[in-house]
């Protein structure tokens, strides 16, 4: 008996040892193939963020809008509303250029700070949009 369950556990690794990879070109095209995979996601992660960005550009240019045709204390409110929401969409512009020189070790923990507040602006900007939105006055920004 023992020496079926030693066989069943020799066996197997020797097997396994045996069909390791043995040469190295192998593991840095598989290396490659990771770099380039990588490269491929920052692009479109920083498609999909550059996109957002540019959605909520466009609301925050309708509050502006918006505001010109309102009480001057009204107004004021927005400009200051809309001064601090597009603070926050550079903050997330420039962390998105962090995430091009971001090590392996802190790429995934950029993204998902990027990820993080991009979704609070863009909470911020809808908030900031239906306080501010009279229906009749301000353009559609979809």
């Amino acid at each position: 008996m023992k020496r079926s369950i030693l066989t069943l556990v020799i066996i197997p690794v020797l097997l396994l040892i045996g069909c390791a990879p043995t040469d190295t070109d192998d593991v840095v095209v598989d290396a490659d193939s990771i770099a380039a995979a990588s490269q491929d996601e920052l692009i479109a992660f920083r498609a999909d963020v550059d996109e957002n960005l540019a959605e909520i550009d466009t609301k925050l240019d309708s509050l502006e809008l918006y505001a010109d045709t309102v009480a001057e204390d009204v107004s004021a409110e927005i400009d200051s509303t809309v001064a601090e929401l597009r603070e926050k969409r550079d903050s997330v512009q420039m962390d998105l250029q962090q995430l091009e020189v971001a090590s392996e070790d802190t790429y995934d923990n950029v993204r998902m700070d990027i990820e993080s507040e991009l979704n609070e602006l863009e909470s911020e900007v809808d908030m900031a949009w239906e306080r501010f939105r009279d229906e009749d006055a301000v353009p559609d920004a979809s």
